[in-house]
């Protein structure tokens, strides 16, 4: 059995954290908490996990291409022949509708070393309160979003070649460009859990964005939603709470 590390790059996510480190402590060997100089409890939180690995990597402004690169120097630093690596942020949650994930992953054919879960916008009228309850327990609202089916867990041994936010990716498997494979996994993105909790973190990253960043989104390349007014932001989440169906 390959192990599995998960690895995400965080900023003050006090909130999200409990539940994103629950969750991938049932199933991961490690889980690398690259924090990008919160400010919050996101430290404290992190080192009380016994399968943490924390770095404070100490970038102030921020931006996709920098999320990129910080991501691609953590998966460098821990390749390993068969190991599995998941790329996530903290909002992102691999799950299996029905089984054991551990389990399921020994059942993958070796030559899938690639794969892409299938995507979904969770939604919820309020952010969960957390009192160690799975999240995807108290959340089970969302819709099918195949453009956040991200080609996230691959085999650590191979070169990945990431869009920013790893929502396109290719490999380099032996000097053969391939494309990820859809698989049954799930991932469910936590992101509007309420409005007010959406318009918190686009405030907070906004505040954190680079100049690089900032172009970025002016030219609608990456990020866009981070210059959105309140009143965009606000219809999109309505649109998305009307668009909601059971999920889990």
């Amino acid at each position: 059995m390959k192990d599995i590390y998960v690895i995400t790059v965080a900023r003050n996510e006090e909130k999200i954290l409990p539940f994103f480190l629950d969750h991938y402590s049932t199933f991961a060997d490690k889980i690398i908490v690259a924090d990008n100089n919160s400010s919050d409890h996101t430290a404290k939180i992190a080192r009380t996990y016994e399968k943490v690995e924390y770095q404070n990597i100490g970038n102030v402004q921020f931006d996709d291409l920098t999320k990129n690169g910080l991501q691609n120097e953590v998966i460098a630093a821990h390749r390993k022949p068969g190991r599995w690596m998941i790329v996530v942020d903290t909002d992102e949650f691999i799950h299996l509708p029905v089984g054991d994930i551990r389990e399921w992953f020994e059942t993958i054919d070796p030559m899938q070393v690639f794969l892409k879960p299938q995507g979904f916008q969770m939604v919820a009228s309020s952010f969960p309160e957390y009192t160690g309850k799975p999240i995807f327990e108290m959340v089970k609202e969302g819709f099918h979003d195949p453009g956040f089916s991200k080609p996230c867990i691959f085999d650590s041994e191979f070169e990945i070649m990431q869009a920013p936010g790893f929502h396109s990716a290719m490999m380099n498997y032996h000097g053969n460009m391939i494309h990820p494979t859809q698989c049954d996994l799930f991932l469910l993105h936590y992101k509007f859990l309420g409005l007010k909790h959406r318009l918190e973190r686009i405030r907070n990253t906004k505040i954190n964005l680079s100049e690089v960043g900032t172009v970025l989104a002016q030219k609608e390349i990456i990020g866009t939603q981070i210059l959105s007014n309140e009143k965009r932001l606000t219809d999109e989440f309505n649109t998305f709470w009307d668009k909601r169906t059971k999920v889990l």
